[in-house]
């Protein structure tokens, strides 16, 4: 804890370590970024705290004040992990822009070695030779306690981490720069979009928890086997002709029409003739949805699922929708062996306690006892919080599911590994 609160004292925002330009300059500034706008970026840390660009944000706040706004404005967000690395890295910036002394310049020059800048980038960004750069750093380096020997024998600063960079180009990207620089733990060798550092944020949450995902499933080894990604991919080790009920519910949107073919081509290849794919489907696009699946299976029958919550209106058609389609395709030829049954099913409603799209466990129970039997496989390739495969094991099938959402995979895995101990117990 006391660490914590040191770090907290180390990061508060200092003052300005150079002094504020003269009146008159200050003034050019302002007319000039009224007339233009910002030509040099504000270089922020994670916290919002100025690194470079104080006078800047000061003639862009007066500006807008007097009811000006800015152009071209550009704001760097760079990840820091102390007030003297902010404060080196203020010097770095400035280090054409002001008159320093030798100690300060080779002062400057070590802390962009050590960041892992070569000797030709540091004599290009100072005017100088790279012979120059590297006597003043090997001097210093002979008195410098962290310095590393090198194998030529000498002595050489210590390459550090380069420090993060993001760019933000509005007022609105510059917090999204800082909220989203704190959950990144990564080297960048040059400046990355916003855009960019929260696509980066985005797959490293994702792969972690598809490490989470990756653990958990050894669990159901035998019983239920419960994958993480795109069916065409994950599933596609499934060997042909042995399954016998593919049972899910896809998303029924215009953007989602493609995954209709590809649904049923792949169902055809793993199904065992005779057996059934029974699908969800919105009514809206029910004429592609049904053209998609007969180009691969044999279409047998649409059931109607009533349910007992609220009535769903449609706009564009102005219908209150009390129902919703189940299909039911089948690889030839039909099994006739299936029993008799209804094509109306009054349900209790969707569960949404688990996922935004979840169905009643019951109701997947429902089609598992008409179209498969005990020992059977059953297969969802959009497993969702794991409905289908709840109620698969509970009926002493094997299962076997995916989906593209990690987290709902980690919820489909904990549910299912509860339905099957529930239903070990009441075996034994």
């Amino acid at each position: 804890m006391q660490n914590s609160e040191h770090n907290k004292q180390d990061m508060k925002p200092e003052e300005n370590p150079f002094p504020d330009l003269p009146a008159e300059t200050f003034e050019a500034l302002k007319s000039s970024m009224k007339e233009i706008g910002l030509l040099v970026p504000i270089v922020k840390d994670q916290h919002g705290h100025i690194i470079d660009g104080h006078q800047r944000e000061r003639a862009k706040a007066e500006l807008e004040t007097e009811g000006h706004s800015i152009k071209n404005y550009q704001v760097i967000v760079a990840k820091v992990e102390s007030g003297e690395q902010r404060s080196l890295l203020a010097y770095d910036i400035n280090l054409l822009r002001r008159h320093l002394t030798k100690e300060q310049r080779n002062k400057i020059w070590a802390a962009m070695r050590a960041r892992g800048m070569p000797f030709e980038q540091i004599a290009a960004a100072s005017g100088v030779a790279g012979s120059t750069v590297q006597r003043a750093l090997r001097a210093n380096a002979k008195t410098d306690p962290e310095a590393v020997t090198g194998k030529d024998g000498k002595r050489y600063p210590p390459r550090k981490r380069p420090a993060l960079v993001v760019v933000a180009t509005s007022a609105k990207e510059d917090e999204r720069a800082r909220e989203v620089i704190e959950k990144l733990d990564c080297e960048r060798d040059h400046p990355i979009t916003v855009k960019r550092a929260e696509r980066i944020a985005r797959d490293n949450a994702s792969q972690r928890r598809r490490e989470e995902v990756g653990e958990m499933c050894t669990a159901l080894a035998g019983r239920a086997d419960i994958r993480c990604g795109d069916f065409q991919g994950v599933l596609a080790d499934i060997d042909d002709a042995s399954v016998d009920l593919v049972l899910t519910d896809p998303p029924y949107g215009a953007k989602a029409l493609w995954i209709w073919d590809s649904l049923g081509a792949r169902a055809a290849e793993f199904l065992k003739p005779g057996g059934f794919l029974v699908t969800y489907s919105g009514q809206f696009h029910l004429d592609n949805v049904m053209k998609s699946l007969c180009a691969h299976l044999e279409y047998v029958w649409t059931i109607a699922v009533v349910g007992q919550g609220p009535k769903t209106s449609v706009q564009r058609r102005k219908v209150f929708s009390r129902w919703k389609p189940v299909l039911v395709f089948c690889k030839a030829p039909f099994n006739d062996s299936v029993p008799w049954h209804e094509d109306l099913y009054r349900g209790s409603g969707p569960e949404k306690n688990l996922h935004e799209w979840q169905q009643a466990e019951e109701e997947a129970a429902h089609f598992i006892r008409i179209f498969s039997n005990p020992g059977d496989t059953v297969v969802d390739p959009f497993v969702g919080s794991g409905t289908t495969g709840a109620a698969a094991v509970r009926l002493g099938r094997r299962f076997i599911g995916c989906d593209i959402d990690p987290a709902a995979v980690k919820i489909a895995i904990k549910r299912i590994e509860k339905a099957d101990e529930e239903n070990e117990k009441s075996v034994a």
